[in-house]
């Protein structure tokens, strides 16, 4: 008799999901810092060191804006020299040029608003008597002074104004060398004399009224 052997069964398992989630294998990222380089050139210190020290300098400083620019063109220098020659790279070196050279500007414009104005010999004791004192800067006299004043010679005798016959208008008239006597009727008031307004009263009348006269009479200066 022959026998058949009858196929074997195996069991077929079908593989499930694990419900544990798979957490993928990543590759350690190049961009963190993995190693630690070492320190940069004394440059690269000097330079932040710079700029540091401007970022500290006290707005009371009387020149404060000057040497914060000094101190940011002073570190800009140090990371330009640093970049070319340790590290060689073209975009660091090309922004500290373009931040030096505006650090420049600014400081030139700086130098150029603290220039010595020029004040005209006749005009610089009335900047000094009267104007300096009240923290009138040298530019703005010189400007107010160039655009609004005219300056006017009178002979010893000559009259500045007539009692009752020169009319007052809306200027105002500082004595600036010499003396005037100012007189009522003929009868002496009182003394203007070098540094002084002479009209002041008169100007002040021009807001209220127009067209009025000189109530007193100024000779003209007499040295």
């Amino acid at each position: 008799m022959s026998s058949t052997q009858s196929p074997s069964l195996f069991p077929m398992m079908h593989s499930f999901p694990s419900a544990t989630p798979q957490i993928p294998t990543v590759e350690p990222n190049t961009t963190s810092c993995q190693d630690w380089e070492q320190a940069h050139h004394f440059l690269f210190h000097i330079g932040n060191l710079s700029l540091l020290l401007g970022l500290l300098v006290p707005t009371t400083l009387h020149l404060h804006m000057i040497v914060l620019r000094l101190l940011l063109m002073t570190g800009c220098g140090f990371f330009i020299v640093w970049t070319t020659l340790y590290r060689c790279n073209l975009d660091v070196m090309v922004w500290n040029v373009v931040f030096l050279l505006v650090n420049f500007l600014h400081l030139f414009f700086l130098l150029y608003k603290r220039r010595p104005i020029k004040i005209d010999r006749e005009l610089r004791s009335l900047y000094k008597r009267m104007f300096e004192p009240l923290h009138v800067r040298e530019a703005l006299f010189k400007r107010l002074t160039g655009q609004f004043c005219t300056i006017e010679m009178l002979k010893k005798g000559q009259v500045y104004a007539a009692e009752d016959k020169t009319s007052v208008d809306e200027h105002l008239s500082i004595l600036l060398k010499g003396k005037m006597r100012v007189s009522y009727r003929g009868h002496f008031l009182h003394n203007i004399y070098t540094n002084s307004f002479i009209d002041s009263p008169e100007f002040r009348s021009t807001e209220m009224h127009r067209g009025e006269k000189f109530q007193v009479a100024l000779p003209g200066c007499s040295v």
